[in-house]
């Protein structure tokens, strides 16, 4: 398991990582929201250790860009004993759970083998909802359409755009619902919007 550590002071960095590692942890660390950004986009963390107030980028708008990518990345936030509001907010935003500076090392670890045991657990339950789900209003059993099914799958499960194509009548509603009820979203609406129905005055 891989922890990032983001924090502006570096030896609250080097500190937490030398605990972690002494728990089998592997970890890496950024100084602020925009290093950890990057990392984030080239590699995958089991959680992060996230200091609420640095310059650049804070916690807080880390974490709503983590929202907004919609990546799977639980985040323990970290916060001054005066700023207990703005973990509150935190927490609203995504934030799995917050520990207060100064904290015991065993505290954040203890904290972390739960957020992300939670974690896991969460995308054990989808995985098997998804596995007894019917696949939306796929119909058909020839090996192409079972192909397209197994795509679905695969694609639903990802926080990126989806774009098919066909000619009219060829099913792409059909597909883009079956992603949705497939997808990590599908407890909320799908919206379908017909573009070529839009006047070009009113489409903005």
């Amino acid at each position: 398991m891989k922890i990032l550590i983001v924090d502006d002071e570096k030896n609250v960095r080097v500190s937490i990582e030398k605990f972690l590692k002494l728990e089998n942890f592997n970890c890496a660390g950024a100084e602020n929201g925009l290093s950890a950004k990057r990392m984030i986009e080239q590699e995958v963390f089991s959680a992060a250790v996230v200091d609420l107030r640095m310059p650049g980028m804070d916690g807080l708008e880390l974490i709503r860009w983590i929202n907004e990518k919609g990546i799977r990345l639980p985040v323990i936030m970290i916060s001054a004993h005066g700023e207990i509001q703005d973990a509150v907010e935190a927490m609203k935003l995504g934030a799995k759970d917050y520990i207060v500076k100064p904290f015991d090392p065993e505290e954040l670890i203890l904290r972390l083998k739960r957020v992300i045991e939670d974690q896991k657990l969460r995308v054990q339950v989808e995985v098997d909802r998804k596995d007894s789900a019917d696949e939306g209003e796929i119909i058909g059993e020839s090996s192409r359409m079972k192909e397209i099914k197994q795509l679905v799958k695969k694609v639903a499960v990802m926080p990126s755009t989806v774009l098919i194509t066909g000619e009219s009548g060829v099913g792409k509603e059909v597909i883009a619902r079956a992603i949705h009820s497939n997808s990590p979203r599908s407890d909320g609406p799908f919206i379908g919007v017909n573009i070529g129905g839009i006047p070009e005055t009113l489409i903005e």
